[in-house]
């Protein structure tokens, strides 16, 4: 099942074209055996394929000549007819490799191009996954799980005038991946930090040279998307903030853009309640050790996340890193000292915060989370404006004595009546009093609720 198609090349160019087709080398299990009329052996599945085939991105002088698709067996690209033109131009593709099946497969074999001693002095033609390692006999696809590939068609950099191809030179390519059932489970480690194996492994992505960001146990839906699923990020140091465009919307390497599955922020579907549609959901977040901050607007209208999972080596959430996490239900930040600005204002449904170490609360952390019950900041030391703002649930709120400033306005525009703030002595009594309209709140000197 291997194409190959000729492209033009103009002046110095090196016209490339890369049919890529997957050979199953396995005979699926296809009937229902009955045993004694009582025991049923189901049929097993083999189903891999491509999907999500990009558009192609230029680098340089390139032009894409026409438009790759997948075919209609799916497990073939046609199409993919470019013209670099200039040392250093490419263009690169992307594309998952899925399977749907009921069995982990394994690639036995890889059948890739063989250049000329003349044209590997300038060509250079590779299929890698997110993590940029190159795919290799031996990978593992596990069952009922998706790899995206990147394919990087590109005319090499250093290169000297005499190693520059004949103007016109047509070179054919083809890329064949031949598979086999196996029994092995797909274990690899991505650069990026290393992870236990938690399960079936959806999808990952490189968030820096340090961190990775894994998407395990999602289940697929009829409509291609995947639901339930844990989001794992391990490695050493921050969690990225989020990175923007020009015009200041998150990037194609935001975390939303990535569950989501498109290219840019103006591709996002977005749902009936003007919110984003995503691909990849998950339900619980784990922030594994290593990670040591979660950064500017990381996790903004990530949506589905119900329960998040913080490493000890967490000590800063950063501002708006949860905004809007309408899903999110109750948190336990263990050894982090600063939450910041609007961290997670807006996650409706968050009624449980345990921050037995926040020692500073920046402004507006908890506006708007109105499913908020009972707060309680052991070593909190700075509250700034607006923390819980508009929290109409919240019934009781302990300050402690190491408390050295708070806001006027820190627990405004709460319409409901009931909220008690309790402190350890008078001392604390008066500076809030100081600080604070009384209409909608009663202070409580009440020492055992510190002891």
């Amino acid at each position: 099942m291997e194409k190959e198609r000729k492209i033009k090349l103009i002046a110095i160019s090196a016209l490339i074209v890369a049919v890529l087709g997957l050979t199953i080398a396995f005979a699926s299990l296809s009937q229902t055996l009955t045993i004694n009329g009582t025991a049923t052996l189901d049929a097993a599945k083999w189903g891999i394929k491509f999907e999500n085939l990009s558009s192609g991105k230029v680098v340089g002088d390139a032009v894409i000549n026409d438009t790759a698709m997948i075919a209609e067996d799916q497990i073939t690209i046609n199409n993919i007819d470019v013209s670099l033109k200039t040392p250093g131009d490419s263009v690169t593709y992307t594309v998952d490799l899925v399977n749907e099946g009921t069995i982990n497969a394994e690639i036995y074999s890889i059948e890739v191009p063989k250049f000329t001693e003349e044209q590997e002095k300038y060509i250079d033609f590779k299929v890698t996954y997110d993590n940029g390692e190159e795919v290799k006999q031996g990978d593992i696809l596990n069952k009922e799980t998706k790899k995206n590939l990147t394919i990087k068609v590109e005319f090499k950099k250093d290169i000297t005038e005499s190693d520059l191809p004949k103007s016109g030179e047509e070179i054919s390519l083809s890329y064949k991946l031949n598979f086999v059932q196996t029994d092995e489970n797909d274990t690899t480690e991505g650069s990026g930090g290393t992870t236990d194996n938690y399960g079936d492994e959806i999808r990952s992505w490189n968030l820096s040279d340090t961190v990775k960001m894994t998407y395990y146990n999602g289940k697929l839906q009829s409509d291609g998307t995947y639901d339930n699923g844990d989001l794992v990020i391990s490695g050493t140091g921050a969690i990225p903030d989020l990175p923007t465009t020009e015009k200041g919307y998150p990037s194609s390497d935001a975390i939303m853009i990535k569950l989501a599955d498109v290219s840019s922020f103006e591709e996002l579907e977005m749902g009936e309640d003007g919110l984003p549609i995503f691909k990849y959901n998950p339900v619980n977040l784990i922030i594994e050790e290593g990670i040591t901050k979660i950064g500017f607007g990381s996790f903004i209208y990530v949506l589905p996340i119900s329960n998040i999972t913080l490493s000890s080596t967490v000590t800063e959430i950063g501002q708006s890193a949860f905004i809007n996490c309408t899903s999110l239900t109750s948190i336990n930040l263990q050894n982090v000292e600063v939450v910041g600005e609007k961290a997670f204002c807006d996650c409706s449904s968050l009624n449980t915060v345990e921050m037995p170490n926040v020692i500073k609360i920046e402004k507006n952390a908890f506006d708007s989370c109105n499913s908020l019950v009972n707060v309680s900041m052991p070593k909190v030391e700075n509250i700034e404006d607006y923390i819980f703002a508009r929290c109409n649930s919240l019934r009781s709120i302990n300050v402690p004595s190491s408390i050295t400033s708070v806001s006027n306005y820190a627990f405004s525009w709460i319409t409901s009546d009931g909220l008690t703030i309790y402190v350890p002595n008078n001392s604390v009594k008066e500076k809030l009093q100081a600080t604070y309209d009384m209409d909608k709140v009663e202070i409580v000197v009440d020492s055992t609720k510190f002891e």
